[in-house]
């Protein structure tokens, strides 16, 4: 019995396969194991649509550039809605993420799960105007109640990400190459992180904050125009009728164990991110950064992020393999946090982008492996899950930075003046999850042995 619910993973391999068309013709329909699957989707791979990915990764660039340019804004603008000070805006920018959070957790799995239903394009409309949305509420009113509001309309507007993932797994799950592909994702967001942040800043700069906001409305109203006329990338959407079990985002999760291990690892390495969300604040109290400071770094960073994630992916899976190359990259981001938590001059934030450029290589092939884990036909849900999860993450993640950076970057509070001590929280998930990373790849060759002494 329990080498039956083991051998449960290859089942869903297998439906995988006869998705991408390579299940034989004469009904055998025997199992495979992880290596065999993988060998199997290589061998007869499917041909890359160039002309839907290179459509999708436009109008991808098109909405993170869009977004990007408002990374040194909206920071800036609760900065001065708080009256300027740095713990406040701390608390409040905590508090309305964890408020958005419940929104999305019910949202983001059910739009995932429309998407494998109605198409991807439906839905990536709907997310583009809500992102669209949250943006003309504050160039129009700024103020903190409409903050919270275009907060509100921004988890709307989580409909566009998640849906775009799932647009791509449809086109490059079964090539055979899609770490490589999934890296070139991570392309086109450090392409937008290059230029916006560094297009937002110079916008303030020689105009004011509220240009930089409808000039990215406007981007997000291009970007619609763009997803009407580009071809729809499920090719056969599901025909079952949907109910209201796919809010439940664990589903998929637990019915395989090599994929609640990977997904496990998945959740452990996005939580090391959620001091993104103080990262103006931190840079701005730590280094004295103003927001065209703040937009250089993250130019640069977009630049590391486009040569680790575009060149240097193929060649170092090929080099080491998936595996070796993950718990390289984790171990890279590992050192990469230590930097950032002990920096005193502004090189050291520089540097910490070199010492963590592994880590950019590992997400991308993470994000490869477990996509591959499910059909097409799920892969709306599958990443409307994975958001769902992220949103749990970044709510709880975001409300616990937030008030800890407020507590210990106050200089006459209670606490000692330590405000990097936020940083003790990702430090930790970042060892945790290379831990959770060496258990999945135990998982994945158990299985395969298990299985294979079953044929």
């Amino acid at each position: 019995m329990e080498d039956e619910e083991v051998c449960e993973a290859t089942t869903l391999r297998s439906l995988a396969a006869e998705s991408y068309g390579s299940s034989g013709g004469d009904g055998e329909g025997a199992e495979m194991s992880d290596d065999d699957y993988e060998e199997n989707t290589q061998v007869e791979a499917k041909q890359l649509d160039g002309r839907k990915f290179a459509v999708v990764m436009g109008l991808l660039f098109l909405v993170t550039f869009a977004i990007s340019i408002l990374i040194p804004v909206l920071p800036s603008l609760l900065l001065r809605i708080m009256d300027g000070s740095t713990s406040k805006a701390a608390y409040a920018s905590g508090i309305i993420s964890f408020a958005t959070m419940p929104l999305e957790l019910v949202l983001l799995p059910y739009v995932g799960a429309l998407s494998d239903r109605v198409g991807r394009k439906p839905v990536l409309l709907v997310g583009v105007a809500g992102f669209a949305t949250e943006i003309a509420l504050l160039a129009t009113f700024r103020n903190l109640p409409m903050y919270v509001l275009s907060k509100y309309m921004s988890s709307v507007g989580a409909a566009f990400p998640t849906t775009a993932n799932a647009c791509v797994a449809d086109i490059v799950v079964g090539t055979g190459n899609e770490p490589v592909f999934f890296g070139v994702l991570g392309v086109v967001g450090g392409a937008s992180f290059a230029l916006g942040p560094m297009v937002g800043g110079l916008i303030v700069s020689n105009f004011n904050e509220q240009t930089a906001l409808w000039t990215s409305v406007g981007l997000f109203g291009l970007a619609a125009v763009g997803i009407w006329f580009m071809p729809e990338t499920l090719k056969n959407p599901r025909q079952s009728s949907m109910n209201f079990d796919v809010i439940n985002f664990t589903r998929l999760f637990r019915r395989d164990r090599y994929l609640t291990s990977l997904v496990t690892t998945q959740f452990l390495i996005n939580f090391t991110s959620v001091w993104h969300g103080i990262a103006y604040l931190y840079f701005h109290e730590m280094l004295s950064w103003d927001a065209g400071d703040i937009g250089r770094y993250l130019s640069f960073a977009g630049v590391v992020a486009i040569i680790n994630q575009g060149l240097l992916t193929r060649f170092a899976i090929k080099a080491f393999g998936e595996y070796p190359t993950m718990k390289i990259g984790f171990i890279s981001e590992l050192g990469y946090l230590l930097v950032m938590t002990f920096m005193t001059k502004s090189w050291h934030a520089y540097a910490s982008l070199f010492v963590g450029s592994f880590g950019w290589i590992a997400i991308p092939t993470l994000r490869a492996i477990i996509a591959r884990q499910v059909p097409l036909s799920e892969q709306g849900s599958l990443q409307g899950s994975l958001s769902a999860m992220n949103t749990l993450q970044t709510g709880f993640g975001s409300l616990l930075m937030s008030v800890v950076f407020g507590v210990f970057s106050t200089h006459d509070g209670a606490a000692p003046y330590m405000p990097n001590a936020p940083f003790a929280f990702p430090l930790l998930n970042m060892i945790t999850a290379t831990i959770a990373l060496f258990r999945a790849e135990k998982e994945k060759n158990t299985e395969t042995k298990v299985c294979a002494s079953d044929t």
